[in-house]
């Protein structure tokens, strides 16, 4: 029988920011500074050499990141067949997708190399070496500063520098990560594959069933993952879109364990977390609490309820919108669950008490005293100053930005405006007509005038009875007010009259394009003076954010000293990280029990064929209901679907491979649970929680239902 334990019990005898539990996103090469033997005791049987070693190959070889750290993915095969999540490969499925292709609810398969699909954009980074250069690094940073040049690109324009530098001298891209606030500073080396195909995914009804309802859930039964293909050119090197490139033969792949998984079982995940802020002050806490996460709450459940409403009424609507649904439904349910936890664990007092260890600790020594004394006081007063600022900022973000579609599209005025004052040549002029005429032919694409009209209205609404009234510029009022302040009608005017709005208006600017038909928009009149408001701001406020950064590297610099050799991993950032755990279930709740894996019986007992998100399709069921599992079954001859460990992740950690002690692959990462919502800014040791679909389950789709036997041919299984 499970203990539940109390959350407030457990704050208390968990306090302070050092690694406890299975806590921590180690980077790759720190493997040293990590306690060893408490993996081998969990299960581990591998040596740090077999995870990460630059002259041989290791599990390092078979990771990659997907699109610079956006997701992760895996080598599952030596003809580069990449695994990663469903919802990691959603927005290219929804691109290549139409009414007669449907490859979203419907699924795809390659049945052949010939048969898979370019992904335009898409980009695979194999990481080669890790290189300490923080002292090369803290130098230029000093001569940077006695020469007078430390402003707010100074680190910019060192990153550059070093980069350029060491893409030329060592034939790798290379990159410049911070890690602990700017107190330590790696160069990663990677070779980066452009010429990626989309090989299977399967449909809506298996990748992403139970939709945005079980999202950040558990139990879930969700089939998310998806396969790409990577291509080099005939030697082996990276190269763009060629019908001549090969299949890459990657330095490492994983072998497939079949043997499922059990309470207790090893588990460790490589991958890309693309960030989390574990030593943020309470002062940066609160700005997140009150508010950013309010404004994105606000503004996208306006925005998801508009956009669902349409999806529901049109098919075409749907798989236009439905990249736009899941990436804004995705982290707007993310910020609800993150308030709900930070305030149920009482994270803002834990981080107090940190503080006031600090404190307590710097002012027993009079060096420390000097050093560290004012950085909290300093770091309380600054975010104080921006506040406001960063209310207008977010609501600006959310509501005109990442509002409608259309209000983002004429941003573009603005470097139309730019470009007709200069009375550009003949020359000049139609290579930019030429390059917005493209964009315009993807922008439109998606795009559905009465849903982004209704987007508009919500936006504008929300930015103005929000924010500062400074912040809302004259012409906006008074354009406003012609419409007695009714929104919608003041959307039905904008919408009909601007050159953004509709795929023919653009065109007849571009036919014939002059400053007067710019500056005379009506949408182009709602985006030019809020942006020169957004920029006065964020000019007046950069100095109070560089301060916090300077401010905030110092706090964990103390942090560092004050925790001297307990080990301190830093915040993730998009680099390789090794998370290490055990699979198990855990008690959230009085009376409430969660097992550690579901099966496939729980799949079928969610079906509801009014709900869009648990629809199953028929011939999927036919062949579950079959009962014909095969090798894919457990030992009582059930389908599991996923499966809990306590895995430390967080977002960029979507497809990471999910390990067993010998390094075999038994599922891949794909969430979190809802009580894990405060994972960004601090892990819970009971509660956290990484939610994997079983490898079996993987397995069994693409044998079984999709009969991709040329990617069964590929794996290598161990049973």
């Amino acid at each position: 029988m499970k203990k539940h334990i109390s959350i407030v019990l457990i704050n208390i005898l968990l306090i302070g920011f050092t690694a406890r539990a299975d806590e921590g996103m180690w980077l790759i090469n720190m493997l040293g500074q990590m306690n060893i033997e408490k993996l081998y005791e969990k299960g581990l049987e591998l040596t740090p050499e077999q995870i990460y070693d630059v002259n041989n190959s290791s599990l390092k070889d078979a990771v990659v990141a997907i699109n610079y750290g956006m997701c992760t993915g895996e080598f599952v095969s030596n003809k580069g067949l990449i695994l990663t999540n469903h919802h990691c490969a959603h927005d290219d499925v929804q691109e290549i997708s139409s009414l007669e292709q449907d490859y979203l609810n419907n699924g795809f398969w390659a049945k052949s190399m010939e048969e898979e699909i370019p992904i335009k954009g898409k980009t695979i980074s194999v990481l080669y070496k890790v290189e300490d250069i923080t002292k090369k690094v803290q130098k230029l940073i000093k001569e940077e500063t006695k020469a007078g040049r430390d402003n707010s690109f100074m680190m910019r324009r060192i990153y550059h520098d070093i980069e350029r530098e060491m893409n030329k001298e060592s034939g790798y891209e290379t990159s410049v990560a911070s890690m602990y606030g700017g107190n330590q500073y790696f160069l990663f080396y990677y070779t980066i594959y452009k010429d990626v195909r989309l090989v299977g995914v399967p449909p809506l009804s298996i990748g992403y069933f139970g939709g945005e309802t079980d999202n950040w859930m558990w139990p879930q039964h969700k089939g998310d993952f998806a396969f790409y293909r990577a291509y080099a050119s005939k030697d082996g090197k990276p190269a763009e879109y060629s019908e001549d490139n090969v299949p890459l033969e990657p330095k490492n792949f994983l072998k497939i364990s079949l043997k499922g998984v059990n309470d207790g079982d090893y588990a460790m995940t490589l991958g890309y977390p693309y960030s989390i802020d574990r030593y943020l002050s309470s002062y940066g806490l609160e700005e997140l609490i009150n508010i950013l996460n309010p404004a994105q709450i606000a503004v996208r459940e306006k925005k998801l309820g508009i956009m669902k409403e349409a999806m529901n009424k049109d098919h075409k609507v749907q798989i236009q919108y439905s990249s736009k649904y899941f990436n804004s439904a995705n982290y707007y349910k993310y910020a609800i669950g993150e308030n709900k936890y930070v305030k149920a664990y009482d994270v803002l007092n834990l981080k107090r008490k940190t503080e006031n260890d600090f404190k307590e600790w710097y002012s027993n020594k009079n060096s420390r005293e000097k050093k560290y004394g004012s950085v909290l006081e300093q770091l309380k007063t600054l975010y104080a100053k921006k506040a406001n600022y960063e209310k207008t900022e977010k609501y600006y973000q959310e509501g005109f930005v990442k509002g409608s579609d259309m209000l983002q599209f004429s941003l573009r005025g603005k470097g139309w405006e730019s470009t007709l004052e200069k009375n550009p040549s003949k020359k000049s002029l139609e290579k930019k007509i030429k390059l917005n005429r493209k964009a315009a032919k993807d922008f439109f694409k998606d795009y559905h005038f009465e849903t982004d009209k209704k987007l508009f209205a919500a936006g504008i609404k929300l930015y103005i009875e929000n924010v500062d009234p400074a912040h809302v510029s004259e012409t906006l009022r008074n354009e406003l007010k012609r419409f007695n302040n009714d929104y919608e009608k003041y959307a039905d005017y904008v919408y009909a009259n601007s050159m953004f709005s509709t795929a023919d208006n653009f065109e007849k600017f571009l036919s014939d394009p002059s400053i007067e038909k710019l500056q005379n928009d009506p949408a182009y009149k709602v985006v030019q003076p809020t942006l020169e408001i957004i920029f006065k701001l964020r000019e007046e406020h950069r100095p109070y954010q560089a301060e916090i950064r300077k401010q905030q590297k110092l706090f964990i610099e103390g942090l560092l000293e004050m925790n001297k050799g307990k080990g301190m991993y830093p915040d993730a950032n998009s680099t390789m990280r090794l998370s290490y755990g055990t699979v198990g279930g855990y008690s959230p709740r009085d009376a409430v029990d969660y097992d550690y894996y579901t099966t496939i019986d729980g799949y079928l007992e969610k079906e509801n064929i009014e709900d869009p998100e648990f629809i199953i399709d028929n011939d999927f069921k036919d062949l579950v209901k079959s009962n014909d599992f095969g090798q894919y079954s457990d030992e009582n001859g059930n389908l599991v679907v996923d499966f809990l460990t306590n895995n430390d992740i967080t977002g960029g950690s979507s497809g990471s491979p999910v390990l067993n002690g010998k390094g075999e692959l038994i599922g891949v990462a794909f969430d979190g649970n809802w009580e894990s919502m405060a994972g960004g800014v601090y892990f819970h040791p009971y509660f956290n929680k990484t939610v994997c679909v079983d490898i079996r389950f993987v397995l069994f789709v693409v044998d079984k239902f999709a009969n991709a036997q040329n990617i069964m041919s590929e794996l290598e299984l161990a049973k």
